[in-house]
């Protein structure tokens, strides 16, 4: 193999077929490699103008990705279909849907300090105009709890079953598929009963 030790590539055409030596190469145009391209010890892939745009490398255990300084990131799909946006300020837009294929999947959202409100906002057109949203508000867990806010109709559709409402896992109210309300009762009388059912 062949080991080039200055800061240049020596060559105009032509194929490197050892490993490139010295801790600052310039190319002007592109490099290709029908393998893969090793970095060893702390090695970073810059690009952008001067640097400055993007940065690849690692931490214990994490390979990252960096929009420099002012940068934010976006992935692509199908060459150039826009999938993932990152801005500045770590929000995270979504061109597609976001699927959870796994058992047991959940979705989190950490928000555990005073002065914190986590939750999911429904927005159309613009991230200001607010339409719906379900909060967590730290402050007020225990007065208030989970908060259910729309500026329009509220429906909960059923298509079998029964719409029930528990409390620490014991059912105090339900609606049957047949229009039937019980208040802390699951069983109603077979004839002669109103549409409410008070145990």
């Amino acid at each position: 193999s062949t080991v080039i030790g200055g800061p240049y590539l020596p060559l105009t055409g032509g194929t490197l077929t050892g490993p490139l030596a010295g801790t600052s190469a310039t190319f002007s145009g592109a490099i290709k490699q029908s393998s893969r391209i090793t970095l060893n010890t702390n090695g970073t892939i810059q690009w952008g103008s001067a640097n400055d745009y993007g940065l690849l490398s690692w931490d214990t255990g994490y390979a990252l990705i960096y929009g420099q300084s002012g940068k934010g990131i976006k992935f692509a799909t199908n060459g150039s279909t826009l999938a993932l946006t990152l801005d500045t300020s770590q929000n995270a837009s979504f061109a597609g849907n976001v699927v959870l294929d796994t058992s047991n999947a959940r979705l989190r959202i950490k928000s555990g300090a005073a002065g914190t409100n986590g939750g999911i906002d429904w927005t159309y057109n613009t991230a200001s105009t607010q339409y719906a949203r379900i909060d967590l508000n730290y402050d007020t867990r225990a007065s208030v709890g989970l908060l259910i806010d729309s500026g329009y109709p509220i429906t909960l559709d059923f298509s079998s079953g029964r719409f029930a409402i528990q409390h620490n896992g014991s059912e105090k109210m339900r609606i049957d598929s047949s229009g039937n309300v019980g208040i802390n009762t699951t069983v109603f009388p077979s004839s002669g009963f109103a549409k409410l059912v008070v145990a």
